[in-house]
Parts: C-alpha cells; structure tokens; sequence
C-alpha cells in the first residue's frame, strides 16, 4: 500500500500600504510645517488723523519649513470682524472694508504676478496696502488657486530664479521663508464708523500644492476706536480791559479776533462758551473774583456778574442763529442782551446756572439740550482740517469760528442795569473765565 501525504502550501503576500485621504484628497509628502507669532495684537485709534489716515501696525510673522521637495502655497482667508462693544449709537459698525492687509518678504515675493493674471484672481496680498482684504477667498500671497509648480524670484532682493515656495527654513532662507504681515485700519470719516471695541480674526493657511490645506493657524487684532472730540483753541492766555478813559464806559471796549475754535470730531457735537470764577465755582455767587480794590466809597460794589461779559462769534451757528441762539448777533450800544455769556458751574455741572435753549441759553454750534437725532439740533461729524473733494458731507466752515469780546460798564457804571439795586462797579482789578466745552450733543 502506498500511501501519499500531499501538503498544501499556502503563500501569503502582505503588501503594506499607507494611503492617508483627506478631503478626498492626498496628503501632503513632505515635510511642510508653519508658525505665526503675534507681533501687535492692540491698536487703539484715538484721534482725527487716525480715522481718516488709517492706522498700520506689524501684525504677525508667518515662518514656513519646507522638507525635500516641498512647493507651497501661502495665503490668507475667513477673516471676521467681532463686535465686542459699541460706545455710540451714531455711525456704522467696522466693516472687512476698513481693513487692508500686506504681507512682506525680502523678496518682494508678494508683488511678483509670475505671468498670471493682471490683476491676479483671486486677489493677492500686495507689498503695499492699495486694495482692501477679501473675505471668504484666499487672498494669496505666494502662489495661486491653480498648481503653478515652482515659482522662482528674479526681482528684489533675491538672486535670479531663486525659488520663492520650495525647500527651506526661517533660519537659513529669511528672504524667503519669512513674511511680516502688516495690518492696516482705516475707519475713515465719509461714512463714520461707529466708536467701540472690535476683534479681527484672519486665517492663514501654508498648503503643499495639490494637496488639501492644513488647519488653519489666526491672527487675533483688538481695535479701539475711541470717539473722537477734539477741540484746538488758539488764543491768548489773558484778554485785558482797561477802562481809564471816560469814552470807553459808554462805548465799551471790544477785543476783536482773540480767539479762534476749531473743531474735529467723529460723533454728534455741540460747542458752547460758559462764564465762571472762583466765587462761582464755590456756588457764592456767579460775580467776577476781585483781587485788588481801588477804593471803597459810596455805593460801589464789587459783585459784578459773570453775564456783563459779551461775546460775538463768526461765523453764525449752522443750526440756528440769532438772539438767544447763539452768539452772532452784532454787538449793540448799549448792549441788548443777546451776547451776554452763558454763565454755569463746573466741571460740567451745566444745569446749576444753565438755562436750556428754549429759555435763552446760547449755543455757538449745534444746540444744547435739544432733542438728539436731528441735524437742527446737533452738529454733524466733520473737521476743520480737510474735506472729502468728491463727495462733501460738510463744510469746512462749521468746523471753525472767531470769537470777539466786549465789556461796556457804561455810566454810572452799572453794566445797564445789572449790577445790585443802585450800586455801581467798585474801581479794582476783576477776573474771571471763559471755559470752552465741546461736548457729544446731549
């Protein structure tokens, strides 16, 4: 009997694979990894020449390794503005278009078009800050949204045909591997953006050609746009009266021109003239201080009311002028009244001795107390120093106004009636303030 043992040999092939998919997409093979480090991350924008200017801070550095055979893009997407707090109702919230972004290299890699598109779509970060950031695209800044392969450099600062998205690293290629990202904002003053508190968020992604984007790696920006009320005062530091001549009793005496206000602000305003003193401000009485007494005879007093001081203004208040508006009225002899100053108590306490303009209180821009919302009753944004050519909102004007002054005692000198019952002015030396406010229309 013969017996056959018949053995089956198996073979087995293992063949391991590794295939990584990523949105339907392979997976980077080469060594490509990116840093961003925050260089600014505050900016606060607190005066005129900064919302109408823009403000440009050196947001971030973006270094990029690249491993043997890397050929990367660069480029910036998704940025949003967050509204954290709003310090005014007036104006529109910051917008994408406030904001332009430049990424920079010593290359000058970011203004190369590598023989693409004139302008190149989608747009690219530029090496200067001409055009605003584009949402919801990439905003290149090496590279395009096709596969270019290597791209080489042969302006700037690089040699001929270096490759500007290939192998290397920050350290040992800083001319390529290396961008400074500036962030530039500009609220602008056609059109105010609103005062408050805001965040910028911008993604940037470094992807190898070909292949899916990495996770993106954002820049985060705080903006403080303050609100913007300035007022420049050029004037002298003392106004004299010296009444020594029986003539200027009656005829008073006018200081013309002494002082000129100009104004610029971002929100609604109102500029107002208030009388006061030390006597006043101690709520004794709203009288003129009296350092020095010439003599003490007869009826005269030194209590000399804040109000006899008169004041006239150029130009006339653009929403609305007249007696007991403002201060454009001619200047009368004797005096009618419709000059004197408003007289109150500081600081900003405006309601002890100020009386709304409906009962006479004088405004020189804009109207003091008055309901908000209408451009009869506030001044408008604007500013003396310049004006949009193409479409004005303003006039440059309005932003700017001459102030005269006058004291006339007349005789007796009872400042027409207004000195206490039967009293005269006591001879003497008498001081007292013109405090200028500039105030969000109330």
């Amino acid at each position: 009997m013969r017996i056959f043992l018949r053995k089956k040999q198996r073979i087995f092939f293992l063949l391991f694979g590794m295939i990584f998919l990523r949105g339907n997409q392979l997976s980077a093979q080469c060594a490509l990894s990116y840093t961003l480090t925050t260089i600014t991350g505050d900016v606060t924008l607190d005066d005129f020449a900064d919302l109408s200017g823009g403000v440009t801070v050196n947001a971030a550095m973006v270094d990029i390794t690249g491993g043997a055979g890397c050929i990367w893009d660069l480029y910036a997407e998704n940025a949003t503005i967050t509204t954290v707090n709003q310090y005014t109702t007036q104006g529109a919230v910051l917008a994408l278009a406030n904001i332009n972004v430049r990424a920079v290299n010593d290359c000058s890699t970011p203004d190369r078009n590598y023989g693409c598109c004139s302008p190149e779509l989608p747009p690219r970060i530029s090496g200067t800050l001409a055009a605003a950031f584009a949402a919801g695209t990439p905003n290149y800044i090496v590279g395009t949204a096709a596969v270019d392969g290597a791209l080489f450099q042969n302006v700037g600062a690089c040699a001929p045909l270096t490759q500007i998205n290939g192998t290397g690293t920050p350290a040992g290629n800083p001319t390529t591997h290396k961008f400074r990202i500036d962030v530039q904002v500009v609220p602008g003053v056609v059109g105010i953006v609103r005062p408050g508190f805001y965040r910028l968020q911008i993604d940037f992604r470094n992807p190898e050609e070909g292949f899916a984007a990495p996770p993106a790696l954002s820049y985060f920006l705080n903006i403080d746009i303050q609100p913007v009320l300035q007022l420049k005062m050029t004037t002298a530091s003392q106004i004299d009266f010296t009444f020594s001549d029986i003539k200027q009793y009656n005829a008073g005496i006018v200081k013309y021109g002494l002082t000129i206000l100009e104004v610029n602000s971002s929100i609604d305003w109102d500029l107002m003239a208030i009388g006061t003193s030390t006597s006043n401000e101690a709520a004794i009485a709203a009288v003129w201080d009296n350092p020095a007494e010439y003599s003490t005879g007869g009826n005269s007093s030194d209590q000399i009311p804040l109000r006899v001081l008169e004041l006239h203004q150029i130009p006339a208040n653009p929403s609305g002028s007249g007696a007991a508006i403002d201060y454009s009225p001619s200047f009368s002899n004797p005096p009618s009244g419709n000059n004197y100053i408003e007289v109150a108590r500081s600081p900003y306490n405006l309601l002890a001795n100020f009386v709304a303009p409906s009962v006479g209180a004088k405004t020189i821009a804009g109207n003091w107390l008055t309901a908000t919302g209408s451009p009869a009753n506030a001044m408008a944004l604007g500013s003396y120093i310049t004006i949009d050519p193409v479409a004005p909102l303003w006039n440059r004007p309005d932003f700017r106004y001459i102030i005269d002054y006058r004291l006339t005692p007349e005789l007796p000198a009872d400042f027409g009636g207004l000195m206490p019952a039967g009293a005269y002015a006591r001879p003497g030396t008498y001081t007292m303030e013109v405090k200028y406010i500039l105030s969000e229309d109330q």
